[in-house]
């Protein structure tokens, strides 16, 4: 989920009330895909009603959420000459299962040569 400017005080607050003690889902890389200068990997999770809960749990909307991790972004858009995106090699990958310890609010900080993230708050998931 994507906060943008919001307090990340605030934000841990109700990640504590809303997440404490949720059950962690099993999660593993699963299929890819591309779009705009973007390569993502996707997330299978199961249950996936775990996963949804979670997104719900901290305010977004889990029947429209697309789980993925995104791997490369183009820092340009690409010019008139540009080559096109090749497609994506690994569409059909699947990696091996695991269960995440905690639930990450993770600030996005703007730095030279990309962007730095950093920990703000850990919410421990039960059974991760």
């Amino acid at each position: 989920m994507f906060y943008g400017e919001a307090d990340p005080g605030v934000l841990a607050r109700r990640l504590d009330r809303a997440a404490l003690g949720l059950p962690a889902p099993r999660l593993r890389t699963a299929g890819a895909g591309a779009f705009d200068g973007v390569r993502w990997a996707g997330v299978q999770a199961e249950p996936a009603a775990e996963l949804r809960g979670l997104v719900e749990v901290v305010g977004g909307q889990g029947e429209r959420f697309v789980p993925h991790v995104t791997l490369l972004r183009r820092r340009a858009r690409p010019g008139p000459a540009a080559v096109a995106d090749p497609p994506t090699p690994w569409a059909g990958h699947g990696g091996p299962w695991w269960r995440p310890a905690d639930l990450l609010l993770v600030s996005s900080e703007p730095a030279r040569g990309g962007s730095r993230y950093r920990v703000v708050h850990r919410v421990p998931l039960q059974g991760g």
